[in-house]
């Protein structure tokens, strides 16, 4: 139970921390040849979310007292995602399609909220950090021989869809 000598001392802290490494690949990286007579299609996909919530709201029990809410969320969110051809050996194939796609339901958040109120002194404190990194590389490396039979289309899509959300506030009761 703190106090200090005017009275109780009322004290909430919360701490968040959130972390996510992810790395999604499809690849065809070789050195012998690869023959397909239809289509070739490599896709990458992912969808991951990382959040941090902190609530570090007080709760008054005495309308004399000092109240204290502090609260720190971190957030580290890392997705990459890759579709390539690679490789020395011949890749052969009717068409090609290559996709490194991350939707847009990919979150990082940090959130955090503090509060002190109703009592004689309050304090409220909050810090939310958030970093989110995302890469998304679709492509056919440099020297990489690729021959396409028959008239077919080569195709390369890379999409990267992220949201990315720091929120510190008050809350006051």
């Amino acid at each position: 139970d703190a106090s200090t000598s005017d009275g109780s001392v009322e004290f909430a802290g919360a701490l968040a921390v959130s972390g996510l490494v992810s790395t999604t690949q499809t690849y065809i990286d070789s050195t012998n040849a690869v023959t397909s007579a239809g289509a070739v299609h490599l896709v990458s996909t992912v969808t991951n979310s990382a959040m941090a919530k902190a609530d570090g709201t007080t709760t008054v029990a005495n309308t004399s007292d000092d109240n204290i809410g502090i609260s720190v969320a971190i957030n580290v969110g890392v997705l990459t995602t890759d579709a390539y051809i690679a490789g020395s050996g011949n890749v052969t194939a009717g068409s090609l399609a290559i996709d490194a796609l991350m939707p847009s339901t990919n979150v990082f958040s940090a959130e955090a909220i503090s509060g002190a109120s109703g009592g004689d002194t309050s304090l409220a404190g909050a810090l939310a950090i958030n970093v989110g990194i995302s890469r998304v590389n679709a492509g056919i490396s440099d020297g990489t021989p690729v021959i396409i039979t028959g008239g077919g289309n080569v195709t390369i899509t890379a999409e990267n869809f992220v949201s990315n959300t720091a929120k510190a506030t008050g809350k006051q009761t």
